[in-house]
């Protein structure tokens, strides 16, 4: 009794507390806050517990005892300090605690034998009954009393794993920062520690469901990772706010919380953008798989669909059959591509490889008809080759008939160039008459 009250008198020296609405020295009624329960057994108790009533003494029980005689208030006028300090540790005894009771246990046996060996299976039927249902008693007064430990100033419930922190950080406060305990900073580090493990309890819950259907999704249009995002975003704020319940730091709470938040997505200035997080990891991850999904897909197309056509055409398959064939490729791409970057390659990609299968076979068009015109060219230089050659075997053979008939019939031909020599001076001969004859008439008129 006297190490009890001795310690909680003394807490109040020894803890100190800066939190809004709480003194630098708490008093003991502080303490209710965040102390459990006392039930206070005391065993062994032979004698009857009496108090003096109307000048009688009167059997009462052990809690109505202790209550008004062990821990009653003396009064004192000439403020003895021995009773002075005796009352403070009862009234520190009485207020620091939520409920106070005590209860009394019998001998268990008269029997020293008895008591040595009472912890045996057998001895139990040898106990005494009083004592059997003073044990009794105290289990019912046990459940009775029992609540959640709860810690101050944060007031709320902490389990178990948390109340070792609190007893860790009592250590260290006492062992190395002097002799006072600074309860906001004890609560505080321990509330710290209980929110960074429920944060990332809560986050790694959302990492694992988002991980898993990332790794069977992607790549997939943008639409259908946020909504995943926002189921299980809501299942870890929900997961973080059951295992907070009991913490009723607003600030604590709100700024742990937006821990979480960031660690899961970041926006930028413009709310719709992403710019951080591990949501925006997913995201780029989305990106970059749609990106090579849909350039692969556009390349195999146009092999798989295009690529036979400029063997098996050779160019001559016409501009409209080539425009079917190339909106065939448009439609299988918009049917099987996925993600964000569908649009993008069929800009760029598809669109690059569309250009290039049209000027392949304009390439082969021109080549086919550079080769007509190259053979028509070549009949046509044959066809001239083959009229000058027999131009000049007839012009030959002419020649050579003319030469034949030259010598045939050159003195006739002689005779007939004499003759004509003869008429053609006769012909002038009479035309110079003529004209004399002309000249006569004239100067006669």
């Amino acid at each position: 009794m006297v190490i009890c009250c001795v310690l909680v008198g003394a807490l109040d020296k020894v803890i100190r507390g800066d939190e809004v609405g709480y003194s630098d020295k708490p008093k003991a009624k502080d303490f209710r806050k965040f102390f459990p329960n006392f039930l206070w057994v005391i065993r062994d108790v032979t004698l009857a517990c009496t108090l003096r009533r109307g000048g009688k003494l009167v059997e009462v029980g052990m809690n109505e005892y202790v209550l008004k005689e062990v821990l009653n208030i003396e009064n004192d006028d000439r403020e003895n300090d021995k009773i002075k300090e005796r009352n403070r540790l009862r009234k520190a005894l009485l207020t620091s605690f939520p409920a106070f009771y005590s209860m009394k246990l019998s001998l268990p046996a008269t029997d020293p034998s008895i008591m040595a060996v009472m912890n045996e299976g057998e001895t139990r039927k040898r106990l005494s009954k009083p004592f059997l249902d003073g044990i009794e008693e105290f289990v019912s007064r046990c459940e009775s009393l029992m609540k959640s430990k709860k810690a101050w100033p944060y007031v709320g419930n902490i389990t178990g794993y948390n109340f070792a922190g609190l007893i860790r950080q009592y250590t260290y406060e006492l062992a190395f920062d002097g002799t006072e305990l600074c309860m906001q900073t004890i609560g505080k580090k321990v509330m710290e520690e209980m929110l960074g493990k429920i944060e990332g309890t809560a986050f790694i819950e959302y990492c694992n469901e988002m991980g898993n259907f990332a790794e069977s999704a992607l790549p997939c249009p943008s639409h259908e990772i946020f909504n995943k995002h926002n189921e299980y975003f809501f299942i870890a704020l929900k997961t973080f706010k059951t295992n907070s319940k009991y913490i009723n730091d607003v600030d604590m709470l709100n700024e742990y919380r937006h821990n979480l938040e960031e660690r899961i997505c970041v926006f930028g200035e413009e709310h719709h953008i992403i710019i951080g997080g591990y949501l925006n990891g997913i995201l780029r991850d989305n990106i970059q798989k749609s990106d090579a999904f849909c350039k692969q897909l556009a390349m195999d197309l146009v092999k798989e669909k295009l690529d036979p056509l400029l063997k098996s055409s050779g160019g001559s398959r016409s501009p409209v059959n080539l425009n079917t064939e190339i909106q065939l490729v448009e439609k299988l791409y918009k049917e099987q591509a996925r993600g964000p970057q569908v649009l993008h390659v069929y800009k760029t990609v598809l669109a690059e490889e569309k250009e290039k299968f049209r000027q392949q076979i304009l390439n082969m068009k021109q080549k086919v008809e550079e080769d007509i015109r190259k053979a028509m060219r070549e009949d046509v230089t044959r066809q001239q080759k083959q009229s000058k050659a027999d131009y000049e075997e007839r012009s030959a053979a002419i020649a050579f008939q003319v030469k034949e008939l030259l010598q045939i019939h050159s003195g006739l031909a002689k005779e007939l160039m004499s003759i004509n020599k003869e008429l053609i001076k006769e012909h002038h001969i009479s035309m110079e008459e003529l004209n004399k004859k002309m000249e006569k008439i004239t100067l006669v008129h």
